[in-house]
């Protein structure tokens, strides 16, 4: 079963999120920076996808926002995992223009499609790396 972090402060949509795909992701949580950056610390392979919401408060490293978080692992990670940038800033019919959001991002999800549709993403992320 293919590991996900979840990197997002709405701790409601975590838990939708995490209830949804248990039967097919084995999905950790993390509601700020500094907890997940610890636990990749402890096993940078842990994880096959990591998906981090753009929109993140203040935490131990200061201002980080999901666009900084994603820059910052590429830096420190020799062989990052997937990298997706999740918001609700931009609509499910406007994720071509996340790439000027973040370049660094494998891909980017809106939260506005629905859990069905990013459980598809998910999938053709992991199965096409």
């Amino acid at each position: 079963m293919c590991r996900i972090a979840v990197l997002d402060d709405d701790r409601n949509w975590c838990m939708a999120l995490q209830r949804f795909l248990k039967n097919t992701f084995e999905v950790s949580i993390f509601n700020d920076a500094t907890s997940l950056i610890e636990d990749l610390i402890q096993d940078v392979r842990q994880y096959d996808l990591i998906m981090v919401d753009l929109s993140l408060p203040p935490d131990a490293y200061g201002e980080i926002d999901g666009r900084k978080f994603i820059r910052y692992i590429r830096e420190v990670l020799l062989e990052p995992p997937i990298l997706v940038l999740v918001t609700a800033f931009i609509g499910k019919n406007e994720l071509n223009s996340g790439e000027i959001f973040c370049k660094e991002a494998d891909a980017f999800l809106a939260k506005d499609a629905g859990l069905d549709e990013i459980s598809r993403q998910l999938q053709e992320l992991l199965v096409n790396g």
